[in-house]
C-alpha cells in the first residue's frame, strides 16, 4: 500500500531564474532514457527537492500534478519546481524518450526559491536545438569531473532561459508572422531575398521586423539566413560528399573562398575538414561541425 503524502503546497516567488554569475547552477543528475510503458501509472507520490527538467524526445504519456495534466510528446519541456508533487504515465505501445536532470540553483543568501508557477511547460519550435542543449549537458553532468560539472551548470542556465524566450514569443502578436519566415529561409537557402522582401512576406515594416526577429531569435534576419545557409552546406558536404567548390557553387556563392571564410568563422572549422571526414560515422565527426 502506498503511503499517503501529506505534503502540503508551500507558496511561491516570481522571480526569474537568476544569472549564472551571481549563483550556482549544480545539476545533481541526469538521465537519457526512453521508460518502461507502465512508468509511474499516475502515481501523485513523487516530490524533488530540487528542479525536475524534462525535455521529451518522442513517444507519448502524461503528467500530472495537480488540477494540470500534461500531454508528454515530442518537443514537450517541462520545469517543475522544487518541492512539486506530481504523477508520470505513458502511452504502452509508445512509451515516452527523454533527457532529464535536477538541479539545484544556490545564490548568496541560500537556495533559489520555486518560480512563478510550480509547473511550466512549453512545446518547442527548434527541436533539434533544444535536444541538443539536454544531449550536450547530459553528456558533460555523468563525467564527474569538475570542468564538466561546471560546463553542466552553465547549460541548465541555458536551457531555463531559452525555454523563458520560448515562451515570450509565443505572446508576441507577430511571432507566427515570424515563425512563418524563419521556416521560409530554412527551407530556401539558395535564393537571397533581401530584408525588406522578408518583412514584406511577413506584413511588417523593415525596421520593425528586423527589431521582433532579433529580439525573437536572438540573431538578425541577415545573420540567420547566413547560418541557414551553413547548415544546408554542413549537410552538403557531410551527407552528399561534395566539394568545397561543389557546395559553394549550390549555395549561390561566385567565389568558394568567400565561402569558405563565412563557413569557417560561423562553423569554427573549414568546410574541407568536414569534407574529409565524409563516409565515417556520425559519431567520430560529430564534434567536427557546429
Amino acid at each position: 500500500m502506498t503511503k499517503k503524502n501529506t505534503h502540503k503546497d508551500k507558496p511561491i516567488r516570481s522571480e526569474p531564474f537568476p544569472d549564472p554569475r551571481q549563483a550556482t547552477y549544480n545539476v545533481i543528475q541526469s538521465w537519457s532514457l526512453r521508460v518502461w510503458p507502465t512508468w509511474g501509472e499516475g502515481r501523485m507520490d513523487r516530490i524533488l527537492p530540487a528542479y525536475n527538467v524534462l525535455f521529451c524526445r518522442g513517444g507519448k504519456g502524461w503528467l500530472e500534478s495537480g488540477e494540470q495534466r500534461i500531454e508528454l510528446s515530442r518537443s514537450v519541456l517541462i520545469v517543475l519546481a522544487p518541492e512539486t508533487r506530481f504523477g508520470l504515465g505513458a502511452i504502452p505501445t509508445n512509451p515516452p524518450d527523454f533527457v532529464q536532470f535536477h538541479l539545484v540553483i544556490t545564490t548568496q543568501s541560500g537556495q533559489f526559491p520555486a518560480v512563478a508557477t510550480r509547473l511550466n511547460t512549453v512545446k518547442v519550435t527548434d527541436h533539434d536545438y533544444f535536444k541538443g542543449l539536454f544531449e550536450s549537458l547530459h553528456e558533460h553532468a555523468t563525467r564527474g569531473t569538475h570542468e564538466d560539472a561546471a560546463y553542466a551548470g552553465t547549460m541548465a542556465h541555458v536551457i531555463l532561459r531559452e525555454m523563458r524566450r520560448e515562451q515570450q514569443r509565443r505572446q508576441n502578436p507577430a511571432m507566427l508572422r515570424l515563425e512563418r519566415i524563419r521556416a521560409h529561409i530554412d527551407s530556401v537557402t539558395v535564393h537571397r531575398e533581401t530584408i525588406g522582401e522578408l518583412a514584406k512576406m511577413a506584413g511588417l515594416s523593415q525596421k520593425y521586423f528586423t527589431r521582433q526577429f532579433r529580439k525573437a531569435y536572438g540573431i538578425t534576419p541577415k545573420g540567420y539566413q547566413v547560418r541557414a545557409r551553413m547548415r544546408h552546406a554542413r549537410y552538403l558536404l557531410e551527407e552528399e560528399g561534395k566539394s568545397v567548390s561543389e557546395t559553394a557553387e549550390a549555395l549561390g556563392y561566385a567565389d568558394p573562398f568567400l565561402f569558405s571564410r563565412q563557413f569557417t568563422h560561423i562553423t569554427g572549422k573549414p568546410p574541407s575538414t568536414c569534407r574529409s571526414y565524409h563516409g565515417r560515422s556520425k559519431i567520430e565527426n560529430v564534434d567536427l561541425c557546429v
